[in-house]
């Protein structure tokens, strides 16, 4: 009898989601899930969201196309044919913007599970269908939430790498070796090498009898103020550890103190690194920011992603972040690039199912869900289409120090 009591609650759980006309559902997703998200969210900075594109115009030679990359016509003989136009450098798995989705399936002992917890929740004063509608927006937040960190995870890969690449790393157990190189000059560029490193120990103890960290910002200020750029228009993006020890940096402190105060001019380094002494992270930030007259953005977004361990061969979660310590990206304020993404194509279930589907966040992501009434199984899918595109890239600077 109890377990009839799980199994009629299940029912109601359907009713829900699977039961929704599609229309209904995606009403659901936009006014009721979309209130009760949690989390940050996902990181656009930089970026202007395109409109979004047909499910069938996903291929990365149109997306360049429209994107209006230049490339000069061909010299051909009269009779001659010219070739066909390449994909200057772009690859993607079947020339498509990268597809991102997640899945989860609940067998009868995980529904069961779920619908004593809705019981139970009604038992103590929660109506069935408030504590269904608390189950399905917890179960679309955390989808939803993978959608955000893979984004957010993209939009700072492309800026640190001047391109996005989808590799084992960060896309275990699915395809891999895809790169969108998005072209950042070469001369952009810039590595520093032997005692000029910041730093030339694995544990930043050690400073480069070479180095100059400000003098080498200035030079790279001042390269792209030669190519017309205001400083004031200049922004430079660094990890958060990065930052912290260049704030740390010996001959850092010793030019922080000789810029809030002159009289020290004629002191050591030494000396003058001690004035520096009672001065909180905050403050030194504070100091180098008005001493190069550019404001630092920080980026620390960490996300994971799970990976089998062969050995056990169970999932584990590693750290993963999109943003590279010991790189300085130079960048211009204001838009840098643009996201691309496209609608999806949708189509009905089996037999055997019970199902709808609904669009969320303006059609960007699919949210699909099945109930299959024969092998008693729910089966949640979000999928989304969309890549983040750096158009800048050509008034960027890069200065990779250790």
């Amino acid at each position: 009898m109890a377990q009839y009591g799980y199994l009629k609650n299940f029912n109601s759980l359907m009713e829900m989601a699977g039961l929704l006309s599609n229309e209904q559902f995606s009403v659901f997703l936009e006014d009721v899930v979309f209130p009760y998200r949690t989390g940050n969210g996902r990181n656009t900075d930089g970026f202007k969201q395109l409109p979004l594109k047909p499910a069938f115009n996903m291929t990365y030679a149109a997306l360049q196309r429209e994107n209006n990359i230049g490339v000069m016509a061909n010299h051909v003989a009269l009779e001659a044919h010219a070739r066909p136009t390449p994909t200057r450098g772009f690859s993607a798995l079947e020339g498509t913007i990268p597809h991102m989705a997640t899945n989860e399936t609940m067998g009868q002992e995980d529904y069961l599970r779920a619908a004593k917890l809705l019981m139970e929740a009604e038992m103590v004063g929660t109506p069935l269908v408030t504590a269904a509608r608390l189950m399905l927006q917890e179960n679309f937040d955390a989808k939803l939430r993978e959608h955000d960190d893979r984004a957010s995870y993209m939009r700072d890969y492309v800026v640190f790498n001047g391109k996005y690449e989808i590799t084992k790393d960060n896309n275990d157990g699915s395809y891999s070796n895809i790169e969108f190189d998005f072209k950042v000059p070469t001369e952009n560029r810039k590595t520093l090498t032997g005692n000029s490193r910041w730093w030339t120990d694995e544990k930043y103890e050690v400073e480069g009898s070479e180095s100059n960290p400000i003098r080498a910002i200035d030079e790279t200020l001042l390269s792209m103020m030669a190519k017309g750029m205001k400083k004031s228009n200049i922004e430079i993006e660094i990890g958060f550890y990065t930052l912290y020890r260049l704030v740390n940096h010996t001959k850092v402190r010793a030019d922080i103190a000789l810029f809030l105060n002159s009289m020290l001019v004629d002191k050591s380094v030494e000396e003058r690194v001690n004035t520096t002494a009672g001065m909180s992270h905050e403050e030194l930030v504070s100091a180098l920011e008005r001493r190069i007259g550019v404001k630092f953005v920080v980026r620390d977004f960490i996300t994971s992603i799970p990976v089998i361990n062969p050995k056990t061969g169970k999932f584990e979660f590693k750290d993963m972040t999109g943003f590279k310590e010991d790189v300085l990206v130079f960048k211009p304020k204001g838009n840098i690039g643009e996201i691309h993404s496209s609608g999806h194509l949708t189509v009905g279930g089996d037999a055997g199912s019970v199902g709808s589907y609904g669009m969320y966040d303006g059609g960007r992501i699919l949210m699909t869900y099945n109930c299959n009434t024969r092998e008693k199984v729910q089966i949640w899918d979000t999928e989304e289409t969309s890549l983040y595109v750096l158009t800048a890239g050509k008034n960027m600077r890069y200065l990779t120090v250790k």
